[in-house]
């Protein structure tokens, strides 16, 4: 069976790599510049725990209609971007038959888009089947070619009959990954987290930094963001799954009320940070590009707004965010 990851950043580098041990794998990435800097080249890949995979000369791609077609297609493009590679994917099928289409990427209901989209392109002869995933560690090109995980967690799959096999060959390829029959509490509990992403982008500082260093007022602030997040929950009948050690409810709490120094010595219990790991909204920002805040604050304003709740402190990230003359 041979995977394409349409997509390959650097999260969808880090699966593919991994995989590539597994199964055959190509890589699809944007530019003839991307195609070029891996062409010939041995790509790392490294976990937290310090498992290493390798992937000598690459198989890449920069034109889905130019490779011959696969059963099974990871999509980890940026969520704004999903519609535009979903209609370069579907374009490309040729072979009436079954089609795997797995998500991972930032947000909630990323699969029930794709569907939407596909809905709309009226295939025939096509049997698709839908895994939404959510990916939770942070990737960082740590040096040329070498791609690793800057925190811990685990990739989540929704369990269909062809999830489960690849989470069997994920994690004998060194990602952690687990199946669950609940993949939207899953992402609520993810998008719990995900929503430090901006105000660690804002801060300009490594996320261990923003969150242990000597001002508070970044964690207190994410705290805040939190509890509005889980209030809406609440109100929406959303149940989240919390994809660090601790409990969702927990984790505002112990940012909210920990000293920094308490903090420091027990934070790993939590979740592990590397030293250097930044969010790569940051990256998004620096380089004036369009941000996924829609898809994490902005959902849960979305959700506020359903249920009449206010949000301030998620409002306010949202807003200053998209707030195009804010000093990066």
């Amino acid at each position: 069976m041979t995977v394409a990851v349409v997509g390959a950043g650097l999260v969808g580098t880090f699966v593919g790599v991994h995989l590539s041990s597994q199964t055959p794998v190509v890589l699809v990435g944007r530019s003839k510049e991307w195609q070029d800097r891996l062409h010939g080249q041995t790509l790392v890949a490294q976990t937290l725990s310090k498992t290493t995979q390798t992937l000598q000369n690459p198989k890449t791609c920069i034109a889905l209609d130019t490779l011959e077609q696969v059963e099974t297609y990871i999509i980890c493009v940026k969520r704004l971007v999903l519609r535009e590679a979903a209609d370069a994917l579907l374009s490309s099928l040729k072979k009436p038959g079954k089609v795997v289409l797995v998500t991972l990427m930032n947000g909630v209901g990323a699969c029930e888009e794709l569907s939407k989209i596909v809905k709309e392109k009226q295939l025939t002869g096509f049997e698709f089947e839908f895994v939404e995933g959510i990916w939770s560690t942070n990737i960082v090109e740590k040096e040329p070619l070498l791609w690793s995980e800057g925190s811990s967690g685990a990739c989540y799959l929704d369990q269909t009959p062809s999830s489960i096999k690849l989470a069997a060959m994920l994690n004998k390829s060194g990602i952690h990954t687990e199946t669950t029959e609940n993949i939207i509490g899953v992402q609520y509990g993810k998008l719990l987290v995900n929503l430090n992403n901006p105000i660690s982008a804002l801060s300009g500082l490594p996320t261990k930094q923003e969150l242990l260093g000597p001002d508070s007022g970044y964690r207190v602030l994410l705290a805040h963001c939190m509890w509005e997040a889980l209030n809406v929950y609440e109100r929406s009948g959303i149940t989240p799954i919390s994809t660090t050690r601790a409990p969702a409810w927990f984790v505002p709490k112990v940012l909210y009320y920990t000293p920094t120094f308490v903090l420091n010595q027990f934070s790993h219990l939590i979740v592990n940070v590397e030293e250097t790991a930044t969010s790569s909204m940051y990256e998004d920002l620096k380089a004036k590009r369009m941000t996924e805040i829609q898809y994490l604050q902005g959902e849960i304003v979305r959700l506020a707004n359903q249920t009449d709740q206010p949000v301030p402190y998620c409002q306010g990230i949202l807003e200053l965010v998209q707030e195009p003359n804010v000093k990066r």
